[in-house]
């Protein structure tokens, strides 16, 4: 394998000093390193199919001749979408080195976070609904009026310095959407922040008599905003109907993979459409603050939690201070991609895991749960498809035409397998990470993991590693994904976008 490392790194310095001169014969070199399936057993076979494809995206974007540009983008794009494994990766990943012309926008500037003292009355007139009745979701505080019309939503800040700043921002980006919205031939509800005498956020008091004075969020301030009925009816579930048919939830997919592609078209990027994490209890001691960097295919932290209440749904996008302006910096763009898609094709599978979802876990003997009855292989497959596509048109502007992804059938026999069994149930925590806690937040963390109080209480801190059943995860603690096919495809679809994009754009 070292020679045909070598043998191709020859070859790029050679397309790069004359790609006109070694063109044709060099691609046909490449690509039959990338069809010899031997490397992929070799321990750093992954670094020479890299290298093989970095090779022909440098082709497909320095190649004199169109038909050589586009024969290497073929090859590329067939080992994209058409193989799962390394050989996937590694032309997807070249693929998602394409630069597609994304617009760069700069992100609305959040005004100073100036917290106003105001009466809930102040509040609700000031949206123009009469509350009648409340409910929690989350982070934030929803009142409804009787005319079902509408909905204000009181949403706290996340814990920590930032809090106030991050609503501020959220504000901000709800302003600037209201103002420009992305076009788009699909519905996506942006909710309306409120201002009250030039602040957007808000302490709020109720009087004494007030149904809700004992609701409202004490913990700090909220940033106020209406939202239509349906804000909060998610992909699985109606609040109101309960649990949602794989028909009913595909509709929903599809507006929400339409949108999030239509928006990163337009360089506004939705980082977290579900929060995935690689040790979400490792977060305050980890450089990534123990975020998922899904092209690394490490294990994913308690995936089916993450998906419960995803950050898109029956009426568009949600969550708004996730977003992010594209910078053009290398490779962020089908990072970005990667994380929607990942995202979407995990809230999927928790379509019909939650279906009854008390189903989770270990039984009473410790064997691990088995949901795989839940699981429909047809209509899994038919969101997974419609996700790729709706994905695709949101994100180059056009339906896709290509060949249907291969191993689709293999794919979602392999997430039914890996989803629908909780055979990865457990996290650690670390005696180095039990060492700066104080007592009481070491208990609340336990318990917090589903610890009883008084076995958390009796639990000593910083004398060894802690085994906490906390999943369903994929995969075990600090080692790989269990379902790596699905972090492939990923990959695949992500690639194929980008690179759709950048040949339109060559064209035009």
């Amino acid at each position: 394998m070292e020679a045909s490392y070598m043998a191709v790194q020859e070859l790029s310095g050679r397309i790069r000093s004359s790609p006109e001169k070694h063109g044709p014969e060099a691609l046909e070199r490449l690509e039959a390193i990338l069809l010899d399936k031997s490397h992929g057993k070799q321990r750093c076979g992954h670094i020479l199919y890299r290298s093989c494809a970095e090779t022909l995206a440098c082709l497909v974007q320095e190649a004199s001749g169109p038909d050589l540009r586009l024969r290497a983008h073929e090859v590329l794009q067939r080992f994209s979408l058409q193989t799962l494994g390394d050989r996937c990766m590694a032309a997807a990943r070249a693929l998602g080195c394409l630069d597609p012309s994304i617009p760069r926008p700069h992100p609305p500037y959040p005004e100073d976070a100036h917290v106003l003292s105001v009466d809930l009355e102040d509040i609700a007139a000031a949206a123009g609904i009469k509350p009648r009745h409340c409910f929690r979701a989350g982070r934030s505080l929803v009142l409804r009026d009787g005319d079902e019309r509408g909905l204000l939503v009181l949403k706290l800040g996340n814990e920590g310095p930032d809090g106030n700043e991050r609503l501020a921002r959220e504000a901000a980006w709800l302003q600037h959407l209201n103002s420009h919205p992305p076009p788009s031939s699909r519905g996506n509800h942006v909710p309306r922040p409120l201002r009250i005498r030039d602040s957007c956020l808000f302490r709020i008091s109720a009087t004494s008599g007030s149904p809700f004075a004992e609701s409202l969020p004490r913990e700090g301030p909220a940033l106020a905003f209406t939202a239509a009925p349906d804000y909060f009816a998610y992909p699985q579930e109606h609040p109101e109907t309960g649990p949602r048919s794989p028909r009913e939830a595909r509709r929903v997919l599809a507006r929400g993979s339409f949108l999030l592609g239509r928006y990163t078209s337009k360089g506004i990027l939705h980082t977290a459409p579900v929060p995935l994490f690689h040790n979400r209890i490792q977060a305050q001691r980890r450089d990534d603050a123990g975020r998922y960097l899904w092209d690394r295919k490490g294990r994913l932290d308690r995936w089916l939690h993450s998906c419960r209440y995803p950050n898109f749904g029956a009426s568009g996008l949600r969550d708004f201070e996730h977003l992010a302006p594209y910078s053009g910096a290398s490779l962020e763009l089908f990072r970005a991609a990667g994380t929607q898609i990942l995202s979407l094709l995990l809230v999927a599978g928790s379509v019909f895991r939650l279906q009854d979802p008390s189903l989770v876990g270990l039984d009473q003997a410790g064997r691990p749960t088995d949901a795989r009855h839940l699981f429909h292989p047809r209509q899994l497959r038919q969101m997974v498809q419609t996700i790729f596509m709706n994905y695709f048109l949101g994100f180059v502007g056009r339906a896709y035409t290509g060949p249907s992804p291969a191993g689709l059938d293999s794919l979602v026999e392999r997430m039914i397998r890996e989803m629908g069994v909780d055979r990865h149930m457990n996290e650690i925590l670390r005696r180095q990470d039990q060492v700066g806690m104080r007592r009481r937040e070491f208990v609340g963390l336990l318990r917090e993991k589903g610890m009883s109080a008084e076995q958390a209480r009796r639990t000593p801190q910083a004398e060894r590693d802690l085994l906490l059943p906390t999943g369903p995860h994929l995969g075990d603690f600090n080692s790989r994904i269990s379902l790596p096919e699905l972090i492939d495809f990923t990959a695949g679809c992500a690639g194929t976008c980008i690179a759709a994009r950048w040949l339109d754009a060559i064209r035009v």
